[in-house]
């Protein structure tokens, strides 16, 4: 049995972004499953889908890119994937579906962090203290930051860290890769 390593695209729109992450991730195998997609699993007593997907985005976030990776056991031909897209949770969105070579790391060890957008919904200016070193600013405008986030110590800098008190939408436009 020959395993393929498939890279799911998504995007996380409204109403899906109160979907936790676990339960998005959920959400995808499902539709997978849904569409027939053979799929590899763990050994072991409890068998379970081998995948690995990008860090979880908090709640409340709205996502232009989210990754998962998963094995499967056959190739997946067109038909599966319009199959796919179409079983899925309401603002959850596929953008593209890519096979990755033999080689290739998983998503979670190529992503060095990740760039957001930061509005103001209640028309305030933004406030926001000195960034740290795992934080820099690409724009920052009255009502509006796009804000890069890295990967430090272990973890990843969340966004709303260090902007003062307010009504903000948060979305996550990209992954930052290594």
């Amino acid at each position: 049995m020959l395993s393929k390593r498939v890279r799911v695209k998504y995007r996380k729109k409204y109403p899906a972004f109160l979907i936790g992450h676990l339960d998005t991730v959920k959400e995808i195998l499902r539709g997978m499953r849904r569409a027939a997609w053979q799929f590899e699993f763990t050994a072991g007593f409890n068998p379970t889908i081998k995948y690995s997907s990008t860090p979880a985005l908090s709640l409340g976030f709205l996502s232009e890119a989210e990754y998962i990776d998963v094995c499967l056991t056959e190739n997946v031909k067109e038909f599966k994937k319009a199959e796919f897209t179409i079983s899925l949770a309401e603002g959850l969105q596929i953008i593209e579906i890519t096979e990755l070579s033999p080689g290739e790391l998983p998503i979670n060890d190529k992503v060095k962090g990740f760039r957001y957008e930061i509005a103001s919904k209640d028309g305030q200016e933004i406030k926001m203290a000195a960034p740290s070193k795992s934080v820099k600013l690409v724009k920052k405008e009255k009502y509006y930051i796009i804000l890069d986030t890295f990967k430090r110590d272990g973890g990843i800098k969340n966004p709303r860290k260090g902007i003062k008190e307010g009504k903000y939408a948060i979305k996550k436009l990209s992954c930052i890769f290594s």
